[in-house]
């Protein structure tokens, strides 16, 4: 009988053993996805203030060269823009 709590024992230690394990791996997994998700947000971040930066030049812009670079400018990073916006498909609502 002892010998059979001693297993019961050491088993039980065995599976939360187990489960120490796999809740490290389960964290180390959220903190890998929370910087990927960090970086994107930041990424994301920069282009719209890119964006912004261009808009507001180009209705600023006063002449024929400056119209025309801050439309290049603009439109750039409006590419730039749509294609982060293709990359994060909307839900309807």
């Amino acid at each position: 009988m002892y010998n059979g709590l001693v297993r019961l024992n050491v088993q039980a230690n065995e599976a939360w053993s187990d489960i120490t394990v796999q809740l490290k791996g389960a964290m180390i997994l959220s903190q890998i996805s929370l910087t990927t998700v960090k970086g994107y947000a930041t990424n994301t971040k920069k282009r719209l203030r890119r964006g912004h930066r261009a808009r507001t030049q180009a209705l600023n812009a006063h002449g024929v060269k400056e119209n025309g670079s801050a439309e290049t400018n603009s439109a750039k990073t409006l590419k730039s823009l749509f294609a982060v916006a293709e990359n994060y498909p909307q839900t309807a609502g």
